[in-house]
């Protein structure tokens, strides 16, 4: 399955990201506040989003198609957020277990 990386600003995207990429895309914004970037598989309504807190942290929420969606818990230093976003984007399991979330009903 491929994956799509795409920046909230300036909508510029990289496809198939490698943990490279995510380790750069992390830290050009461990400043910021609010949703960094998302990462979903291609022809697919799930999506992992990206948000930071402005203090090198940083949270998730996902989107698996259903009405549901999740948020991380905690904060994540970039790291684990790196661990975490790699396993997504190469299709493992385990990805999700790695995240302590919350469930959101809508």
């Amino acid at each position: 399955m491929s994956y799509t990386l795409t920046f909230d600003e300036r909508q510029k995207t990289i496809a198939n990201p490698k943990e490279a990429d995510i380790r750069a895309a992390l830290k050009a914004h461990k400043d910021d506040i609010g949703p960094v970037f998302q990462i979903y598989p291609d022809g697919s309504n799930d999506a992992l989003t990206v948000e930071t807190s402005g203090d090198s942290s940083y949270t998730f929420s996902y989107a698996d198609g259903s009405k549901t969606s999740y948020i991380s818990k905690k904060d994540y230093l970039i790291e684990e957020a790196v661990k975490i976003l790699t396993a997504y984007c190469t299709g493992s399991p385990d990805w999700k277990k790695m995240v302590d979330w919350k469930e959101l009903k809508q």
